[in-house]
């Protein structure tokens, strides 16, 4: 089965040595998140925008809607509940590219985090 060890496959994707975690799912599954989320975005009858905006994601993508999921997937550290890392890799690599984007200073990003975890009990 190809997804037996998909928590472990995962953990080595968050790690630091991997550049871009979408071309390393394809190696495992001969798919990607983006293609899954996709196909998820249509069975929900989401907004086509969003569906096809999954298509394309790249980590150096610049558009809004995923300097926002990045920012999230940061807040809500997927990077240890799903990577079981302790620090962010790729956040630290498009940290300085997502936050200008966004018109965010780092103080900007702190207090939005830690208003954040306050407000969801994180």
């Amino acid at each position: 089965m190809i997804f037996i060890n998909l928590l472990t496959i995962y953990h080595e994707a968050y790690d630091e040595s991997v550049d871009d975690i979408t071309e390393f799912e394809e190696t495992h599954f001969q798919t990607n998140h983006c293609i899954v989320g996709y196909y998820v975005a249509k069975a929900w009858q989401l907004n086509n925008d969003i569906a096809d905006k999954s298509t394309y994601f790249k980590s150096n993508d610049q558009d809004d809607l995923i300097c926002l999921l990045k920012m999230a997937e940061h807040i809500c550290k997927l990077y240890e509940g799903i990577g079981g890392q302790t620090t962010d890799h790729e956040w630290e690599r498009n940290k300085a590219m997502i936050l200008a984007h966004m018109g965010l200073s780092d103080l900007d990003f702190d207090d939005l985090q830690e208003s954040t975890h306050d407000q969801l009990g994180l």
